[in-house]
């Protein structure tokens, strides 16, 4: 975001997941998050955990134990 003059990004991370019901592959959003400049520049990244810093944006993501990551749907910019 350094280089670009916007406010906010969405970003989604896609991944290739086997669909166990089909015995298909599918590419699946498991992250959707919209990143804000303000909260973004005031984070310290040195000392950050990235997982626990997701919490002060807003996002989906699903993760279990015992399955991994799982589909979400995206986030907008509100």
């Amino acid at each position: 975001m350094a280089l670009l003059p916007v406010d906010k990004v969405v970003v989604y991370d896609v991944d290739n997941m086997l669909n166990t019901s089909t015995g298909f592959n599918n590419d699946i959003i498991i992250l959707s998050v919209v990143l804000d400049r303000k909260t973004l520049d005031q984070l310290i990244f040195e000392l950050i955990d990235p997982s626990d810093a997701l919490g002060n944006f807003n996002y989906n993501m699903k993760y279990h134990k015992t399955a991994g990551l799982r589909e979400v749907e995206k986030v907008t910019i509100y």
